[in-house]
């Protein structure tokens, strides 16, 4: 029979000190993070079944969570303001917000922030959280939480990255007198009766990934933007026409919201006027549309002059080299912003 000898204090002590200062599990992770003016905006839900009549438009922050382990977790968000937190399994959708809603609240939390208490989350999902104030139109600053339940001992809680916005790429150029021109359409069935002879510039235009994109013209004249999927050739403007628009941009500049472009397809914008020989720099911008969020990057460059045209179509300029204008001018810059 074995006989358990008795502990000196020194022994005692640095063994309970030992005990007492194990590192544990991570009990909870946090980011800080800011609604602004800047932020996209969707119309939020009520609960998952509902959309509000409060929060329409309301500006968005998402996070993705992944949960390395099976377990129950608080999600709460911190601000001091009247916040609202909705989680997602899988994709959110913020052109519906009921679409995989998991969970919503309101007042969950201290005073008016939202938390959302008892959550199990499975390990090797992607769930998705999105901040967002109660009303429209409010911004601030806050923290979002994630914490291990106190009922619950099990491991690591979820990882939590913040998702950006996708920056837009910007082009800037002008229409000019030594521009190409072109009778534009009126829409895409029918060719216009006042834009005859009107100057233009093409752009090639590709994306990342499937989604919704705005491609806006800001100029000093009455704008008109016209979308082609695949070639445009300009003796037969309605061949390959996609959408069109006159006002649809800020005042009587040229907007073309939410226009659903795939990845790996071409596309090419034209920029032009809405009548005959009007002349004016403006500034080509495409990007995902605000309720496309994340979204994906843009492309734009320069298509080149008509009689490149034909060459481009079939893949062989990348063999002759591209011509961004005519040799009379130099080629718009393209920046992300």
């Amino acid at each position: 029979m074995k006989r358990l000898l008795p502990l000196s204090l020194g022994v005692a002590t640095a063994l309970a000190t030992a005990l007492v200062s194990a590192p544990a599990a991570a009990a909870s992770t946090s980011l800080s993070g800011a609604l602004s003016g800047t932020d996209p905006s969707y119309s939020r839900v009520f609960n998952c079944s509902v959309l509000s009549v409060a929060g329409t438009d309301v500006f968005f922050d998402l996070f993705r969570l992944t949960a390395t382990a099976t377990g129950v977790f608080d999600i709460g968000i911190q601000s001091g303001r009247d916040s609202f937190l909705t989680l997602y399994q899988g994709p959110f959708n913020p052109a519906d917000a009921r679409q995989n809603c998991l969970a919503s609240d309101d007042d969950g939390g201290p005073g008016v922030d939202a938390m959302l208490h008892n959550i199990t989350l499975q390990a090797g999902t992607e769930y998705h959280a999105v901040v967002t104030s109660l009303t429209n139109g409010q911004t601030f600053g806050y923290s979002l939480t994630t914490t291990r339940d106190e009922a619950d001992t099990g491991g690591a809680v979820p990882v939590l990255e913040s998702i950006g916005r996708t920056p837009s790429a910007v082009v800037t150029g002008a229409l000019t007198s030594t521009d190409a021109r072109y009778n534009r359409p009126f829409t895409c069935s029918t060719l216009s009766i006042v834009g005859t002879d009107v100057f233009y510039d093409a752009y090639q235009v590709s994306v990342s990934s499937t989604g919704r994109y705005d491609l806006n013209v800001r100029s000093g004249i009455d704008s008109f933007l016209t979308l082609y999927r695949g070639t445009f050739d300009a003796a037969n403007a309605l061949s390959g026409c996609m959408l069109t628009d006159d006002d649809g941009g800020v005042g009587v500049d040229a907007g073309i919201i939410n226009a659903p472009l795939e990845a790996g397809v071409p596309y090419v914008a034209v920029v032009t006027a809405l009548t005959n020989g009007l002349t004016s720099p403006y500034t080509l911008t495409v990007g995902p549309n605000r309720t496309n969020f994340p979204g994906g990057q843009a492309t734009v460059s320069v298509v080149p002059e008509p009689a490149s045209m034909l060459l481009w179509a079939t893949g062989l300029a990348g063999l002759l080299g591209w011509r961004a204008r005519r040799s009379q001018r130099a080629a718009p810059s393209v920046i992300v912003q």
